[in-house]
């Protein structure tokens, strides 16, 4: 089974479940999915969790570390809306005046 973890890339099986526990709080918010929806945010939140909660947890500092099932769990519940958000400002944005800024031909 370790070995199965470790192909995917997971490195703490606790951050996982940690992650899917907060994604399966945030289907509430989620009404108008279907099935195959639902399924799809919870893998993603699970991925994002796994991902992202160890470099977040060394942002933090040492301290943090203690606490990587709690990141988890807030990444696997508003990581999507992080995504999202991410997402609109990238879709939002200006790209010519980002070239002008560095120096780039429009």
């Amino acid at each position: 089974m370790d070995a199965i973890l470790a192909a995917l890339g997971i490195k703490n099986a606790s951050t996982l479940v940690a992650g899917a526990v907060g994604g399966i709080v945030s289907l509430r918010h989620y009404t108008d999915l279907t099935m195959g929806g639902k399924c799809a945010v919870l893998v993603s939140s699970m991925a994002i969790a796994n991902y992202a909660t160890l470099p977040i947890a060394h942002w933090f500092g040492g301290q943090a570390l203690e606490f990587q099932e709690g990141i988890a769990w807030c990444l696997g519940l508003f990581g999507l809306s992080m995504v999202s958000a991410v997402l609109g400002l990238i879709k939002s944005t200006d790209w010519d005046v980002v070239r002008t800024f560095f120096g780039g031909k429009q």
